[in-house]
């Protein structure tokens, strides 16, 4: 009630719990009842969770029905569709949301200027800059469009570092953006470099 109050609104679309592990551990049905509460109560249409791979989906979603998920999802990292559980999740009427479509600013940077420990796939992302050249298309404009042409996908989340990328992101929405690239074959396959949280990890 608190947040709202901030908010100035008398509720909100939606609630994520942020790690899955809150409903995975014992005792998580209560959690889960609170949210089911707030949710009853109209101060929140629908609930939801935050997960990273498709482990947490299958363990979380044998236990409860949620009305929202907030996935992973980008050019380099297609491993929820290619699995087959962004269209499970659909069929069930679950509103998917994606987040780093450009891998937390990865796939817009220039391979030569990767940090220390991502060389390994300085070649997957040199072949994603020559495959937006050849498309005639910015990283951004292509980021984009991988999330905009899946039907399963109802709303992402992206960030901007300063005003002007902002700008660039709304104008490639905004875009026609012509005929799709061959995105599938631009997938990372290391899973090392897909969760940003395992990122000091690597030397």
């Amino acid at each position: 009630m608190r947040s709202l109050d901030f908010l100035c609104i008398p509720s909100i679309h939606g609630l994520l719990v942020h790690h899955a592990e809150l409903v995975l551990r014992p005792g998580a049905e209560h959690v889960v009842e609170a949210l089911h509460g707030l949710r009853d109560a109209g101060l929140v249409t629908k609930i939801g969770i935050s997960v990273y791979d498709a482990a947490e989906i299958d363990a979380v979603f044998e236990r409860f029905a949620f009305d929202l998920v907030q996935v992973p999802l980008s050019v380099a990292d297609q491993r929820l569709l290619r699995s087959g559980h962004l269209a499970r999740l659909k069929r069930r009427g679950v509103e998917i949301h994606a987040r780093s479509l450009f891998l937390q600013g990865m796939l817009l940077m220039e391979p030569g200027k990767l940090p220390g420990g991502f060389s390994p796939i300085s070649r997957q992302l040199s072949r994603f800059a020559q495959a937006c050249q050849r498309a005639g298309r910015s990283p951004i404009e292509a980021c984009l469009q991988f999330a905009l042409d899946l039907p399963e996908i109802d709303c992402f989340l992206v960030g901007a570092n300063r005003a002007s990328e902002l700008v660039d992101i709304l104008a490639c929405c905004r875009s026609q953006l012509g005929e799709p690239m061959d995105y599938a074959a631009l997938a990372f396959e290391d899973a090392r470099f897909l969760n940003p949280a395992r990122w000091a990890q690597l030397h």
